[in-house]
């Protein structure tokens, strides 16, 4: 249910993107927001708010991916591991990635059957 929400919502803001970063229909945003700007900076404006939005949106839609395929591939039981049993040290990129090669060596093993 999540994941719909949330590729609705993605969406939603790309569609948002397009009609304002790319066809610059500014009628989308509040008039405070343009109303104080020079005529030859709205374009810039209208632009970069679509890119924005385009960003957010893009956002929304993996985590609806994400959510979904979570059932099929277990991501939190995978990644689980990953982290080392003492939390001190837990963000170290040296530790990660050590556990990450013991997780793969270990897969290796079990599927030629050692």
């Amino acid at each position: 249910m999540a994941a719909i929400i949330f590729l609705a919502l993605g969406a939603l803001m790309l569609y948002f993107a397009v009609e304002i970063g790319m066809r610059r229909r500014i009628a989308f945003l509040h008039d405070y927001h343009y109303q104080n700007m020079k005529e030859e900076d709205i374009t810039p404006y209208l632009h970069l708010m679509g890119v924005g939005l385009a960003v957010v949106g893009m956002c929304f839609v993996s985590s609806a991916v994400i959510l979904s395929c979570q059932k099929v591939l277990f991501l939190p039981v995978l990644f689980g591991g990953l982290l080392p049993k003492n939390r001190s040290y837990a963000l170290c990129p040296v530790s990660i990635y050590r556990r990450y090669l013991q997780l793969i060596i270990h897969i290796n093993k079990e599927a030629v059957g050692l």
